[in-house]
């Protein structure tokens, strides 16, 4: 029994037969399981025969799979391939055994693609297909893991281009991943003799290329997939080279299963300590093994798996490293991560393209193969029925497909070639290097694009499962996207490949076309003179874009996709001018199967050349345009909202959809108290309900301020608050639902608790919940970010106050009861987010202390005495009070959110008076004022939600926090002149709702932006009292005045005449507030102190979870040290993931 490893010692032409019983067996065995396969009971008859049948000796290396004479063509008859592909009856051998390999196991891709792998929790145990683990044992035994290793490795040592032919087979085979087990170990183990010391070589090398242990790369996590610089896994030294590694992976391929003895992988993490640059300069390399060497368990725990849409033979995972998981720091060096991680991924890029190269050429195959077969309609002038190959659309479908797979095979040998001719050769580093983008992208790209049209051949049998194009499609699928997505390969090829060493790449690659063009222009002088065209337009679009990406990179990278398409073509058009040269001469002496071979490699490149060369003109055209649509959405978000920082953006999208869904419960819970409480107390209470309500929200926030204080975690306050009122909720609507305490009994009662415990419930919740949430967000952000993003999580704050309405509005066909176990279930969904936003966004814990000495000059060594310790204050339940009573600036917050609020009631009452007066109490005057009322409601929130969407960034970065402020009490000053003089209904409907619309858009977010100077007491407690009991007295305050005027007809004549004027004072003092605020913040944030740091909480601070630098300390400080941090964002560019 001979395998790889016996043909390359005994350099023998004999056919490899140990793999397989026989090979006529083998052929009949492949041939039935493909029958057997087609389970369609309406397949054509003719479809049912081995299609592989062959007399011919040509014919013998054709079949459904692959092309053996494709092969042997670019080995031994393009010059660039034959000096590394080396000795030919060796390798011709070699690709005998990859053959019988595939047609030995021609059924493990089908069902390895039916049955994926699946992961009993229970056991720990990962099952895979035994088809599966016997083409892996068939492949380790038979010696195709050792083909490109190293001989004193014990490997064979072939070129890149050997093996990247006999892995083409292989890989037309089995393109369901099975390739993959092996292609990921044979990069792990060229990364580690490469990078490791000499200890890790010893321990890993030769059992990874032997294939007895299994490989991995473990890049990726759930929050950072193609942007590594947020990686959150971490790394503690214990000695030597050994960590304790903990946090999570995602998207491992291969992760866990009993395939190997051991699996060993490759992780990237950032070690914990002070030492660590941010970003990517901070990540470094590990390997963590499945069996540690004492042949102890590692501890690593998968935690699931990922079912794809393709690819389904390698098992993909998201996992954990636990306590006691054991990493060893590749080479033992720190931070150099990335750049070791790069020669896995480079070697994994190559092996994308050829896998993407191979599933369009086994597509092209098998529908080449159906169309001859396939007997369906006739030629122009005939009625005979002919095979759908002799239709002219169906022959352009496959002549596409040939021409964008083989092209793609060819760029994909052509690689291995530069690979091999780098060691000595420095232009073919060069050009390796510039290429490497397009070797991974275009054949993902474009052999998919083959693999469509295949699905077209078959037609509807295409599309089902009965035939493999359809699961080649969703092969191929995932090559676009992993191992570094391909709009990331089209920045590095024009953000840095194309103008690196002054575009010293760029003209290597188009002196190399050039020499092509001049040496086959007597050959091919049509195809040469075309592609001469095309290498100019590639250097003059190159030049016009090299010079604009130093001026204006955004604009100069917008459409990078179109470079890289544009570079890809014009680098396959000159690897078909080879082919194409080389039929050309050899067809004169060409007799038998190689004519209509060679003419077909002539008539292909033309077709390319016609129909794919050509769009080059119109990218060339498109990219000197410097056409920016893809920037125009991009240049209004900025203008709208600033530069937000790409890393804060997923945090503040979170953020906006956490108040979102505390709003929306709100709205829903605050529409139904109203009825709540008239069914089962009276409506004649509410006024009593309104005042009440102060007294219980005064004691609810003191119990809160008392939580502030003991609990050092502050999403715990969500956990606790949120989790109490998800009771309190689900209990009400229990009550509800009772026949004789809720909603069915209509007589109303004083004596009803359930009434009065709703609507303070309700009233309590909704205020406490904003106040928490400002309280969060606020020691969360920066000032910078705030001004960029406030808007939006307004806007989608007012998205959930007009959902929960709507909801609301469906109360008789849902009942009452179950909207209040709605509004609980709400709750909880905010508790289920705070943990979500926990665990995604939360570097590490920080406290207040550490933010303040994280923002101590670097460059100050001088040594200062440590301050004497804080004296812990006695708890109290007014200490939000008494910090409100203490501070001038925190008293004058509690002034203008009170006033302003006391302008709107008024001005709100003043409008449903004169409405009530207009339309009337009872009948159809009441339905008409409450549709006033609906559409009064709608207007307000629709046009807050435009205003906080577009109007609030862009106006305080314009005017600043100060103008802002002064908006609103300048409007209010005018709205009411315009009552006063015109005491219209339209007048003050529209005032109103303007006013309103500002005050949630404009106003709120522009108040929430003035605690961002003040401690974390002052925003957890103070702010409590302020927002929560200075509103609700306003309120009640309001509701009062508007309980006596509506008992007063004298009143109610007098109010809209009378009332503008205290309104007017009002308004007069609130710009006044505002102006004085809006100076003190400007002059806080200048100085970058922090009003009421000396009240700072002794007892450890605060804990956040954030990865921004927070606001504490001196702020301005703090704040440019944040920006610093995104310089790191530009290695993206430079080394893309």
């Amino acid at each position: 029994m001979r395998g790889i490893r016996t043909i390359a010692l005994a350099r023998t032409p004999r056919r490899l037969t140990a793999l397989s019983p026989s090979a006529s067996a083998m052929r009949g065995a492949a041939s039935a399981a493909r029958i057997a396969l087609a389970r369609a009971p309406t397949r054509p008859a003719a479809l049912s025969s081995s299609r592989r049948a062959a007399s011919s000796d040509a014919d013998r290396h054709r079949s459904t799979i692959f092309d053996r004479r494709n092969v042997e063509f670019l080995l031994w008859e393009q010059p660039a391939f034959a000096a590394q592909a080396g000795d030919r009856e060796t390798l011709s051998a070699m690709l005998d055994a990859a053959e019988d390999l595939v047609e030995s196991h021609a059924s493990a891709d089908a069902v390895a693609d039916a049955h994926e792998p699946t992961w009993d929790p229970e056991t720990n145990i990962v099952s895979i297909p035994a088809e599966t683990r016997a083409f892996l044992d068939a492949q380790r035994e038979g010696g195709f893991t050792l083909l490109g290793a190293d001989i004193e490795d014990g490997g064979l040592g072939l070129s890149l281009t050997a093996s990247t032919a006999v892995n083409s087979i292989i890989s037309c085979g089995f393109t369901s991943g099975l390739g993959g087990f092996y292609a990921l170990t044979h990069c792990a183990a060229n990364l580690i003799k490469a990078h490791g010391t000499t200890e890790q070589k010893d321990t890993y090398v030769r059992p990874l290329v032997e294939g007895r242990f299994g490989g991995t790369m473990a890049l990726s996590e759930a929050q950072s997939g193609s942007s590594l610089s947020n990686l959150k896994a971490k790394a503690r030294h214990v000695s030597g080279d050994e960590y304790r590694l903990s946090g999570s992976k995602m998207w491992t391929s291969g992760f866990d299963h009993d395939c190997f003895e051991n699996i060993v992988h490759l992780v990237l993490a950032k070690i914990d300590g002070d030492d660590t640059p941010p970003g990517n300069r901070g990540i470094s390399l590990f390997i963590v093994p499945k069996v540690l060497p004492d042949g102890s368990p590692n501890d690593v725990a998968l935690n699931g798996l990922n079912h794809k849409m393709g690819q389904r033979a390698l098992p993909n995972s998201y996992w954990s490293m636990e306590e006691g998981c054991v990493g060893y720091l590749v080479g033992d060096a720190k931070h150099a991560g990335l750049m070791q991680m790069f020669t896995m991924m480079n070697d994994m890029r190559v092996a994308v393209g050829l896998h993407a190269a191979c599933c369009g050429v086994r597509g092209f195959q098998e529908s080449l193969a159906y169309a001859k077969e396939r007997i369906q309609g006739s030629a122009l002038g005939s009625k005979t029925q002919v095979p759908i190959i002799e239709h002219a659309d169906v022959r352009r479908q496959l002549l596409a497909q040939k021409a964008l797979s083989e092209g793609a095979l060819h760029l994909c040998f052509f690689a291995a070639s530069l690979v091999d001719d780098s060691k000595t050769n420095e232009e073919a580093a060069t050009l390796l290097e510039v290429l490497i983008p397009v070797v991974k992208a275009w054949p993902s790209e474009f052999a998919l694009e083959a693999n469509k049209w295949a699905i077209q051949v078959l037609g509807g049998y295409g599309y089902t499962r009965d035939y493999p194009v359809e699961r080649l499609y969703r092969d191929n699928r995932l090559n676009m996207i992993h191992e570094g997505t391909n709009g990331i390969q089209a920045l590095d090829l024009l953000g840095r490949k194309a103008v690196m060493k002054d575009g010293a790449a760029t003209r290597a690659l188009a002196t190399a076309m050039m020499r092509d063009v001049h040496m086959n222009a007597d050959i091919l002088p049509d195809l040469a003179a075309d592609l001469g065209e095309a290498v100019e337009r590639y250097g003059a679009t190159t030049a016009l874009l090299g010079k604009e990406l130093s001026q204006n990179p955004a604009r100069a990278l917008a459409n990078a996709h179109e470079y890289l398409n544009m570079v890809g073509h014009t680098v396959v058009a000159w690897l078909w001018l080879r082919e194409a040269a080389a039929a050309q001469k050899a067809l004169p002496s060409a007799t038998g199967a190689d004519v209509p071979f060679y003419e077909g490699k002539i008539a292909t490149a033309r077709y390319f050349f016609r129909h794919e060369l050509v769009k080059t003109k119109a990218q060339a055209d498109l990219l000197a345009s410097l056409e920016t649509s893809a920037l125009d959405l991009q240049e209004l978000i900025k203008l709208l909202y600033g530069d937000i920082r790409e890393k804060e953006l997923p945090r503040i999208l979170f953020l906006s959809s956490l108040l979102c869904c505390i709003i929306g419960g709100f709205w829903l819970l605050d529409s139904l108290k109203d009825t709540v409480l008239a069914t089962t107390v009276g409506l004649r209470y509410q006024p009593k309900a309104k005042l009440i309500s102060v007294v219980v929200t005064l004691f609810v926030v003191s119990g809160y301020t008392t939580l502030v204080r003991r609990i050092r975690h502050k999403p715990t306050l969500f956990y606790l608050i949120g989790g109490a009122y998800t009771l309190i909720f689900i209990v009400i609507g229990g009550l509800l639902a009772h026949e004789t305490i809720g909603m069915r009994n209509t007589t109303p009662d004083p004596r009803r608790l359930v009434g009065w415990f709703s609507y303070f419930a309700v009233e309590s919740y909704g205020s406490l919940m904003v106040a928490l949430f400002w309280a969060f967000t606020n020691a969360s952000v920066d000032a910078d970010t705030a001004e960029s993003s406030y808007g939006l999580v307004v806007a989608f704050a007012q998205l959930g106050a007009v959902g929960g309405s709507a909801l609301a509005t469906q109360a008789r066909r849902l009942h009452i009861s179950f909207l209040y176990v709605l509004g609980g279930c709400s709750c909880a969904l905010v508790c289920g987010m705070v943990a979500l936003f926990e665990y995604y966004f939360a570097e590490e814990p920080q406290t207040e202390a550490r933010r303040v000495a994280s923002a101590v000059d670097e460059d100050d060594d001088e040594e200062e005495e440590p301050p004497p310790p804080p004296v812990e204050k006695k708890a109290g339940l007014f200490d939000g009070l008494d910090l409100v009573l203490r501070h001038s600036y925190v008293f004058n917050l509690l002034m203008i959110s009170t006033l302003y609020e006391i302008v709107l009631t008024v001005l709100d009452f003043e409008m449903k008076i004169v409405g009530r007066a207009r339309y009337g109490a009872d009948g159809r005057g009441a339905e008409e004022f409450a549709r006033l009322m609906g559409q009064f409601g709608i207007l307000v929130n629709s046009v807050s939600f435009l205003f906080s969407l577009v109007l609030f960034s862009y106006v305080v970065r314009s005017l600043g926090v100060r103008s802002t402020l002064l908006v609103f009490p300048v409007l209010c000053l005018v709205a009411t002149l315009l009552a006063y003089g015109f005491p219209s209904l339209w007048t003050l409907f529209i005032a109103t709702a303007l006013l309103k619309a500002l005050t949630y858009s404009l106003n709120e977010p522009a108040l929430e932006m003035l605690y961002l100077p003040t401690s974390n007491d002052i925003k957890f407690k103070a702010k409590a009292w302020i927002d929560v009991v200075g509103a609700r007295t306003a309120k009640a305050l309001g509701s009062a005045i508007n309980d006596a005027v509506q008992g007063n007809p004298g009143l109610r004549t007098s109010l809209p005449q009378y009332g503008n004027v205290p309104t007017f004072v009002v308004s007069l003092a609130l710009f006044g507030v505002a102006l004085n605020m809006g100076r003190r913040y400007d002059t806080i944030k200048e100085s970058g102190t922090i009003v009421g740091e000396e009240d700072a909480t002794p007892s450890g601070g605060y804990e956040l979870v954030s990865t921004a630098p927070r606001n504490e300390g001196p702020w301005r400080r703090n704040l440019e040290r944040l920006d610093s941090l995104d310089v790191d964002d530009d290695e993206e560019l430079e080394d893309p993931r």
